[in-house]
């Protein structure tokens, strides 16, 4: 049973909505992930809401400041369970968002399996060139797991990233980090960003928290992350002696 990254689409910006595209390759039993950050006005909470049709696995309003480049952020990520008809581009709503910027990834398993979700989020509240976040909850992780992290960045510059990223948890040996996109991001507001990282995990069996990191020499930021486990488990069967039977009259 193995995850594989799909593709990812392209960022899109704005300010109470936004509207990212579905990347390429759309597949039944694929799953798409939103990564979503959004900020208010003057360090306010953006209020970003869930999307019909899509599951809330992370959200959480973190970082500092109040100004232009250095202020609070609200990372949320969402998934959807796709059945191959979808297109175009999803509407997510911040109802006092000053902006907001968000991108869908998208991942595939194998025939004959299913997908397991798990998710926590954790703040890194100073604000500087070094950022370090570990989720408030315990992750479940196997090898075979892929760990996506989204990061909300409270800059637009793209970050150059001089120092990592690593990423740990107890017990757990993971393998190369991906850097799924590395543009810029948006004005709109007092400016910010999105990242996705991801990750395989390649050996141990351990449930903790998890830790990633990085240093950006020319560009300091702050706020949350968002850490999502994504799994492919056997897909259910349904033996014949569950199946409801014909009633029969003698």
């Amino acid at each position: 049973m193995a995850v594989a990254f799909g593709a990812i689409g392209a960022k899109a910006a704005g300010t109470t909505t936004v509207a990212p595209a579905y990347p390429t390759g759309i597949a039944a039993n694929h799953v798409a992930v939103a990564a979503r950050c959004a900020w208010g006005a003057a360090g306010a909470a953006p209020g970003s809401a869930a999307e019909a049709g899509w599951t809330q696995q992370a959200l959480l309003f973190g970082g500092t400041g109040t100004g232009n480049d250095t202020h609070t952020t609200e990372v949320e990520v969402d998934t959807q369970i796709l059945t191959g008809s979808e297109s175009g581009t999803v509407t997510f709503d911040a109802a006092t968002a000053g902006g907001s910027i968000a991108q869908i990834v998208r991942y595939s398993i194998g025939a004959g399996e299913a997908w397991d979700l798990q998710a926590s989020s954790g703040d890194d509240a100073t604000h500087g060139t070094a950022r370090s976040n570990t989720s408030s909850g315990n992750l479940d992780l196997a090898p075979g797991d892929v760990l996506v992290i989204v990061v909300a960045i409270d800059t637009d510059t793209a970050l150059t990233i001089t120092t990592g990223p690593t990423v740990s948890a107890s017990g757990i040996t993971f393998g190369t980090i991906n850097r799924r996109d590395s543009s810029a991001g948006t004005i709109n507001g007092q400016d910010g960003n999105v990242e996705v990282f991801d990750v395989d995990v390649t050996a141990g069996t351990a449930s903790g928290p998890v830790t990633f990191t990085y240093s950006a020499s020319a560009t300091s930021t702050c706020g949350p992350m968002g850490f999502l486990r994504l799994r492919a488990v056997a897909a259910p069967t349904y033996p014949f002696e569950l199946l409801t039977p014909t009633p029969r009259y003698f």
